[in-house]
């Protein structure tokens, strides 16, 4: 394991519920690109791949090599803009899945001459980017989900599309991949939308006792999640999204 240097990383988010900018479209879902200096991902795709397009070439991102695509999970509002961003960008070299994706999924993919990988464990796809594999889902009916991790030298930087199997499931798993560095940052979908305010606190205090430093909830999370989210760890330290917002771990002071 190694560290990525902290300060070439940006995250920009690119479909999201809320937006941050006037001229960019939301949507339910989520999406961000990442770039680390020397490895550049985009994490699921949103639910509509018009209006994924459209933010991508209006932050001017559309010219931006791409490493590898990774899909969370096997719903909608996370792979619904894949097709059109096979059709509208160059392949990249690899789309990383989970075995939930099936059979027949995949091998359409493969048709458009991008390697699909399917990751059940967790999966170093570089010395220092790490895929958790599929992690137990509690939920019935729901697909297994895998969460991201960026080890920096300030501590890892944790994303998740929906985080079904739950927040606090995926960041203690990681943990235990990534020890001794600590939770730098969670961002993307933490489920917690329909979660009652008792519980949601008890998540937040929770991610504190995990070691978590900020939190940047999006999509799924609600906006009660954020208010709740956002009085435990401080202002400055429950960071909001929306479509265009970048956020850079050099800037997390």
């Amino acid at each position: 394991m190694r560290y990525i240097n902290s300060n070439k990383i940006k995250i920009t988010v690119l479909y999201d519920n809320y937006s941050s900018q006037p001229d960019l479209q939301s949507g339910w879902g989520f999406s961000c690109f990442i770039e680390t200096g020397d490895y550049s991902i985009l994490f699921d795709t949103g639910g509509n791949g018009e209006i994924l397009i459209k933010n991508i070439r209006q932050l001017a991102l559309d010219k931006s090599p791409v490493d590898s695509i990774i899909l969370s999970h096997f719903h909608w509002d996370h792979i619904g803009g894949l097709y059109s961003v096979m059709e509208s960008f160059s392949p990249a070299p690899a789309i990383y899945l989970t075995p939930s994706f099936g059979e027949i999924y995949v091998e359409d993919l493969k048709s458009f001459d991008y390697s699909v990988i399917s990751v059940d464990q967790p999966t170093w796809i570089s010395p220092s980017i790490l895929l958790s594999g599929s992690v137990g889902n509690t939920s019935p009916g729901t697909p297994d989900e895998q969460a991201l991790a960026l080890v920096t030298e300030k501590g890892s930087i944790i994303i998740t599309g929906c985080a079904h199997p739950g927040i606090i499931q995926i960041v203690d798993f990681i943990n235990g991949l990534t020890t001794p560095m600590q939770p730098l940052l969670v961002l993307g979908g933490f489920h917690l939308f329909r979660e009652k305010s008792s519980s949601i606190e008890t998540i937040a205090n929770k991610l504190l006792e995990l070691g978590v430093k900020y939190v940047c909830p999006t999509h799924c999370s609600g906006d009660k999640a954020f208010e709740i989210l956002q009085n435990k760890f401080g202002g400055k330290r429950c960071i909001q999204a929306g479509v265009g917002r970048i956020i850079s771990p050099d800037d997390l002071n």
